[in-house]
């Protein structure tokens, strides 16, 4: 996920760079963001049985 993550950040900001800090971005991403894992966000409601009771 997260070299999904890189790839579309690099290739969003391609058009703004040169090829040398297209390059010069990526490497500081990959470095920044080595070892790191990427987890999407569960944001969906669970149920807890209590539904209807006040």
């Amino acid at each position: 996920m997260l070299e999904k993550i890189l790839e579309k950040v690099i290739n969003e900001m391609a058009p703004h760079l040169e090829p040398g800090q297209q390059e010069h971005l990526k490497n500081v991403l990959y470095v920044n963001f080595h070892g790191l894992e990427v987890q999407k966000e569960c944001t969906e409601l669970a149920a807890t049985g209590q539904a209807g009771k006040l």
